[in-house]
């Protein structure tokens, strides 16, 4: 690339990074640009890409605040809206799901945000795909995304909070820099998170591992963010106990033949070797999967829907109103089901207290499992991001640590004493555990818990 480049000292700098394709890089300083970018605001006349499009708002506003650039070769960016503070349009890259993206470069003032919030709200109500918010939001949600300056009042932090409740998006989980703006004085400092990315929950259902990083400072006040997104590939799932799986008589059953064996070895191997035994036969079964439960409730709605049709019809037929009987009561049984396994996967109990919000409780599932995962890891050697060098790093991390040579000491036969055991404390360090104990254990433990190492639940050793 040809000629230098000047750059604003007020720049917020955006990029996304599809790793699932190869897109040429430039250097710009100091910052990696691969398909496509936004700056705001727009001052710059330079071509970043050989075969380059863009767009930008300056018809909205003089001098033009956002700018959109994308390599064609890669990538296809449709806009159909912008604004004084916005520019959304609709990505394209090969075979990628194609999904909406919102530019967003936010006014200073929260009368003039009104109108930003107001389009980005109508946008979201006919908006079922793929969609993310990034941009410069200039205002933040929480009191510790802000250091130093005046402390915002509990209204003024509810502006972006209550248009992300309204229009359905979440933070996308990010690593790197925590705050994103620096005001540029060494007295009275001030750092504020100003930029961010959020998403809907279609987003996370076609890519959830995506996640963004704040890079460092390059020539701006406001810190890059870079859009890491590829298809998600699906790996072997671990076992965990369902709830729901106690209210099929199949699962009964099937608990019944595995603990129904000779002892021939230890209480407590027989133990896990029972388990292992009815972990594997629930694999076996087409109900174990939470798709059997929401492909039934689809079905058994249907057929709701026929007998009462056919019912209108015939009112006094015994058979139809059986029928319908029937078929109310597993439906019933299987909605139950449902709700208590989107219960126990947010890990909330809101359902036990008669909310029966279903979507905001996928969006709480879908939110949590992007925030906790791993993105990335800062090792001796660098920082790590396939999920293969993060495995071999952790192994290797705890290798070293736990098997690390044993310490020489001066006198081998020197032992220090430290704090001994009370006398009338020891015969309850050497008594048998009783059933009782075991059994108020087990069930003072909360049914819908984190399941152990092995998938089981507090919930299946108190239903079983």
């Amino acid at each position: 690339m040809s000629g230098d480049l000047t750059i604003p000292s007020k720049l917020s700098i955006a990029r996304i990074s599809l790793p699932s394709i190869t897109l040429n890089c430039y250097v710009f300083w100091k910052l990696r640009l691969t398909s496509l970018l936004f700056l705001t605001p727009g001052s710059l006349s330079q071509s970043l890409f050989e075969n380059e499009n863009r767009c930008d708002n300056f018809n909205h506003s003089t001098p033009g605040r956002i700018w959109v650039k994308w390599d064609a070769d890669h990538v296809s960016f449709i806009p159909s809206f912008s604004s004084l503070q916005l520019i959304h349009g609709l990505v394209g890259v090969g075979s990628l799901p194609p999904f909406y993206m919102s530019v967003v470069y936010a006014a200073n003032t929260v009368d003039e945000r009104k109108e930003l919030w107001r389009d980005l709200l109508n946008i979201s109500s006919n908006l079922n795909n793929p969609w993310i918010i990034m941009g410069d939001f200039n205002c933040f949600r929480f009191d510790g995304e802000n250091a130093g300056g005046i402390p915002l009042s509990n209204d003024r932090l509810g502006e972006l909070n209550n248009f992300a409740f309204d229009a359905g998006v979440q933070d996308l989980a990010s690593v790197g820099l925590f705050f994103t703006w620096f005001n540029q004085r060494c007295e009275d400092p001030i750092h504020i998170k100003l930029d961010r990315m959020m998403v809907n929950s279609s987003f996370l259902d076609t890519f959830p591992t995506a996640f963004y990083k704040v890079d460092s400072f390059s020539g701006s006040d406001h810190a890059p963010l870079i859009l890491n997104a590829s298809l998600f590939k699906k790996s072997a799932s671990r076992f965990m106990f369902k709830d729901f799986w106690t209210k099929f008589d199949d699962f009964w059953d099937l608990t019944l033949r595995a603990f129904d064996r000779p002892f021939n070895a230890s209480p407590i191997a027989v133990f896990y070797n029972c388990l292992r035994s009815l972990k594997n036969d629930i694999r076996g079964k087409n109900w174990n999967s939470s798709n059997y439960i929401s492909s039934g409730i689809l079905e058994l709605k249907n057929a709701h829907l026929t007998c009462l049709s056919n019912i209108q019809k015939d009112p006094l037929n015994v058979d139809l109103n059986t029928h319908l009987k029937h078929t109310s009561d597993k439906l019933a049984l299987f909605q139950s089901a449902w709700s208590s396994w989107i219960s126990q996967r947010a890990k909330a109990c809101w359902l036990s207290q008669g909310e029966d919000d279903l979507g905001f409780l996928y969006a709480k599932i879908k939110s949590r499992k992007n925030r906790n995962m791993i993105k990335e890891l800062s090792t001796p050697s660098g920082v790590i991001s396939s999920h293969d060098d993060m495995a071999n790093a952790l192994i290797n991390h705890f290798k070293n640590l736990f098997n690390a040579p044993s310490p020489i000491l001066e006198n081998s036969h020197y032992l220090p004493v430290g704090n001994s055991v009370p006398s009338h404390l020891l015969e309850g360090l050497v008594q048998a555990v009783s059933n009782e104990e075991i059994k108020r254990v087990v069930f003072d433990g909360v049914p819908s818990s984190a399941p152990s190492p092995d998938g089981f639940s507090f919930g299946f050793y108190q239903k079983t």
